[in-house]
């Protein structure tokens, strides 16, 4: 199969597994905001984001590494080399992050340390697993355990929440379950246990997957000041019901990132694969991958923005109506989010890890400046506005960084043309009607048809070929 049938495949089996599965996630959104408060809510995504942040500094993002240096072996046997020292450093890892979390739960007198403890362990344990599936082209399993896992998890939610009236630590057990699920189904189907071989323990590779994950994880650290740090400047200075309305702001802006995860995806390994070619086809390559994916991102956020105006009072319970107005931030945060992890895993491929801190860097410290210092003007909103700011400089900073590796060339007509598109449809959002903001919506969709109608037309010969 070529690359492009072979990525159309990968991106469709995606969907159906990861990005389905997360949309019926978002739309458990009617059961969070009926049955819990804005103040529970904004515990139970405070607790997470400082779970988050352990875990993106002590497990190195070692599933990246894993993933990548399977690309460079052909057999079972060599690929087993990254598998079983990447279990070394990821049973490392979680010893140190028990400890944390047991320490750091202690001091912060934070209440359940048993449920989130387990929450991180089978949420990393879940991308660990996954990412060797992936490797091994076993995308169909991957999919089958999310699809299976997220499913569990919602049953659960429903049953702890709605049924059983418990509270929002319940959710965490939901998750945890519909975790360990996951990892049974893809762990089975990927013969993860035929991949540890302790004899292939290599010292050498040792060093070099942890040379390549470490700045993935100093990466992840400066990421979660990118967005899990406006969480708790919110909790601290506003209140944990504000952190409530933001969270629930930023399931309408997560929806943004679901619909890329499967490409992302897909495209990872698309990408990881394009490693060996010579500069000038990566220069190609790249320069149309990303003038299509920005073009494509762009399109797809301002149409989301137009339909979350008709939904929203569908969706989200009267307690949580103040969130409205914050979703246009979040989803143009989250736009700005997933044309940074686009560009990241560009440097990836390359192995120019250690200039993805730096321009993480940037924008974790532009995000960090601007929350604080704005948090008390704009409320919630400085969260978006200094969101956006960052992640923008992010990918100013990555697109030059790239630029002394790969000539991509930006094409400079559709980002002013689409910035307006911007404009004018916050303007729309925040101003008009919902049946205004529902006409808008169908004309940018009627438009995106008519740009993408030669795509659209080849992606459907070669699914109905295939």
């Amino acid at each position: 199969m070529n690359g492009l049938g072979k990525f159309i495949k990968s991106t469709g089996i995606y969907l159906l597994g990861s990005v389905l599965t997360k949309v019926t996630s978002f739309l458990m959104l009617p059961l969070y905001t009926k049955y819990l408060t804005p103040t529970e809510y904004g515990n139970f995504d405070l607790y997470t984001a400082y779970i988050t942040f352990l875990c993106s500094i002590l497990f190195l993002d070692i599933w990246g590494g894993v993933m990548r240096f399977m690309f460079d072996y052909k057999t079972n046997e060599e690929k087993a080399k990254p598998v079983t020292i990447g279990l070394f450093i990821f049973t490392s890892s979680s010893i140190v992050y028990a400890l944390a979390v047991i320490l750091f739960g202690t001091v912060m007198n934070i209440p359940f340390k048993g449920l989130l403890l387990l929450y991180g362990l089978t949420m990393n344990m879940v991308q660990f697993v996954g990412y060797i599936a992936r490797a091994q082209g076993k995308n169909i399993g991957y999919a089958l355990g999310g699809l299976v896992g997220t499913i569990i998890s919602i049953l659960l939610n429903i049953l702890f929440i709605a049924v059983l009236k418990r509270g929002y630590q319940y959710l965490y057990i939901a998750y945890c379950i519909g975790n360990i699920v996951n990892i049974l189904i893809v762990g089975s189907d990927a013969k993860i246990f035929d991949l540890i071989i302790f004899r292939n323990f290599d010292k050498v590779l040792l060093r070099e997957m942890l040379r390549f994950s470490l700045p993935l994880s100093i990466n992840s650290a400066a990421y979660w000041f990118l967005t899990s740090y406006n969480r708790v400047v919110i909790s601290n200075q506003l209140s944990t019901a504000d952190n409530g309305l933001y969270a629930i702001a930023n399931k309408f802006g997560s929806m943004v990132n679901l619909f890329t995860q499967c490409f992302q995806m897909a495209w990872q390994e698309l990408s990881f694969s394009k490693a060996g070619s010579n500069k000038k086809e990566m220069d190609k390559f790249y320069t149309t991958a990303f003038n299509e994916y920005l073009r494509l991102m762009w399109i797809g956020t301002l149409i989301i923005i137009s339909c979350v105006k008709v939904i929203f009072p569908i969706m989200i319970g009267s307690e949580f109506e103040l969130a409205e107005p914050i979703v246009p931030g979040a989803l143009l945060a989250t736009f700005f989010t997933c044309i940074s992890s686009f560009l990241g895993s560009i440097m990836t491929t390359i192995k120019k890890n250690d200039v993805l801190f730096f321009s993480t860097g940037i924008g974790a410290i532009v995000n960090v400046i601007l929350i604080n210092f704005l948090i008390k003007m704009y409320g919630i909103h400085a969260a978006n506005i200094a969101l956006s700011c960052g992640f923008a400089c992010v990918c100013i900073a990555r697109v030059l960084l790239l630029k002394k590796y790969l000539d991509i060339k930006l094409k400079y007509r559709w980002v002013v043309l689409l910035i307006l598109g911007t404009c004018i449809v916050f303007i729309v959002y925040l101003n008009a009607s919902r049946f205004i903001n529902a006409i808008l919506g169908i004309v940018i969709i009627t438009i995106a048809f008519f740009i993408y109608r030669k795509q659209i037309y080849n992606g459907l010969n070669i699914v109905t070929k295939r």
